[in-house]
């Protein structure tokens, strides 16, 4: 994780955005693993509305990528200049755009829930990541 030099005033709005969100609803479902999960429309609509109320901006983009998977850079910024960012990498089934597309559309989602601490998926205590040992964070 990267931050700016100081975070009391977007940690003080983290925690009062995080007060006021909404529930998050497990809209979509994998049926191969049969979980459900919450998409990145579902937590984009309950977190982000809380956020801008205290000044805080979501920025996704990707980063370096490769045939085998693209990273995936989430930021928090506050109005007051004060920042959090992370990255996550993620693997890509096709080096093909649909498989960059959908490695970039997990990428945000799992970014977005990990910088706000939300649960978007049903636990299976790590098994899938484990079983393919795919899930890293650069």
């Amino acid at each position: 994780m990267r931050h700016s030099e100081t975070l009391d005033k977007l940690a003080m709005a983290l925690v009062q955005a995080r007060g006021k969100m909404r529930p998050i609803h497990k809209d979509a479902s994998n049926p191969h693993f049969r979980n459900s999960y919450a998409s990145l429309a579902a937590i984009s609509e309950a977190a982000t509305p809380a956020l801008l109320e205290q000044g805080v901006m979501v920025i996704q983009s990707g980063g370096a990528a490769d045939e085998a998977g693209t990273e995936v850079i989430t930021r928090l910024q506050h109005v007051s200049g004060e920042w959090i960012e992370t990255s996550v990498r993620m693997p890509m089934d096709k080096a093909t755009a649909q498989g960059a597309g959908s490695a970039l559309t997990y990428g945000r989602r799992y970014g977005l829930s990990a910088a706000l601490g939300i649960v978007a998926d049903d636990d299976d205590d790590g098994n899938a990541a484990s079983a393919r040992g795919a899930w890293r964070e650069p």
